[in-house]
């Protein structure tokens, strides 16, 4: 209880770096650019130009790679890292954008200080209104982190629940409100997926980091206690979700002749699954596709979504992120076991009703 009493305040905290994120990122020049550059300003992509790393040999057309280091394999990943890690232009002391008044400590606290500032800026000659999202990101994440302190304590494997837990929530707002998802929010959850697998396998490997508290906590059937988390599966983990993801964003870009799937999605699943492995990844966007189809047929019949080339696009980074919240709390044998058991009773059912 104390634990998830602390994991609690912790969310908060992140809750309240997680909304800077959210308001500062979209504020990139990259991230503007992508944004509001304008695709059709752009000459279509040749055949060729989809064939995977061709862009390591072979020039592309002008505006569609614009930084050298993009060539490189893997170094985009640590760029952007350290772009996310500096913040940037999210760096600069917390202040409303506004006015620019520096906000004071009592300012800062979350949630608290938005009900006793009446969700305005504290500055008497500015009072401009805080969104309400603000509030709602913030309680959101220290709800999240307290259902993780409570199941997994005070462990190591928190730390990196706690980790993901706040970059899916500053994705998944930015992609419901922009449709995209930063490249510096995948780029870190790469490159921190790759030094967690490498410092949990060199400690489980040297007896630091045993699993037997875990077994007890979790029960034997959960998947991701320490030893499991190997090179092999990590890799094998990258290339069940990227890959997925993108082959569904090949062939359907070829039927629908417009993108089918962001690359953004493609590179979420792909550091998702460096954390779940090939089981947990695929486990991941069957329970998504789960959440989302009755979200977006709700959207189609409110008419919401954005129009293109005839088809209605929806932001599908959020509903990775419940996908896997789901497989990273309960394990990916529970959900698939679950899932049968579920589908049995209806089967049953079904068949005593035409009996």
């Amino acid at each position: 209880m104390l634990f998830t009493i602390i994991a609690i305040f912790l969310g908060l905290w992140a809750g309240s770096l997680a909304t800077t994120a959210i308001e500062r990122l979209p504020l990139d020049d990259e991230f503007h650019y992508q944004i509001f550059a304008g695709e059709d300003e752009m000459d279509p992509p040749s055949w060729w130009m989809r064939i995977p790393f061709i862009w390591f040999f072979v020039k592309p057309p002008d505006g569609h790679l614009l930084r050298w280091y993009d060539r490189v394999p893997l170094l985009p990943h640590f760029i952007y890292s350290w772009k996310f890690s500096n913040f940037r232009k999210i760096l600069p002391p917390s202040h409303c954008r506004y006015c620019l008044h520096k906000l004071s400590l009592s300012e800062r606290i979350p949630i608290i200080s938005f009900f006793l500032q009446k969700g305005r800026c504290g500055n008497p000659e500015c009072r401009a209104k805080i969104p309400g999202r603000h509030v709602f990101v913030e309680l959101c994440t220290a709800v999240l982190f307290g259902l993780f302190g409570a199941r997994f304590g005070p462990s190591w494997l928190f730390v990196a629940d706690a980790v993901l837990l706040t970059l899916f929530v500053i994705g998944s707002v930015i992609d419901w409100r922009y449709q995209i998802i930063p490249d510096e929010v995948n780029s870190l959850g790469l490159v921190l997926g790759i030094l967690y697998v490498s410092v949990t396998y060199l400690g489980s490997s040297v007896g630091l980091l045993r699993d037997d508290w875990l077994v007890r906590r979790l029960g034997a059937e959960f998947p991701y206690v320490y030893s499991w988390f190997t090179p092999e599966n990590a890799l094998l983990g990258i290339l069940a979700g990227a890959g997925s993801l993108y082959l569904f964003a090949e062939i359907g870009g070829m039927i629908a002749r417009t993108d089918a799937m962001g690359g953004g999605d493609v590179k979420l699943a792909g550091f998702i699954g460096i954390f779940v492995g090939w089981q947990g990844v695929l486990t991941t966007l069957f329970y998504s596709a789960l959440i989302a189809a009755p979200c977006g047929i709700f959207l189609l019949i409110l008419g919401k979504g954005k129009k293109e080339a005839g088809f209605t696009k929806f932001a599908f980074g959020p509903y990775l992120a419940m996908g896997a919240g789901l497989v990273l709390y309960y394990g990916h044998s529970r959900l698939i076991n679950a899932y049968l058991a579920i589908n049995q009773v209806a089967v049953s059912w079904i068949a005593g009703q035409m009996m």
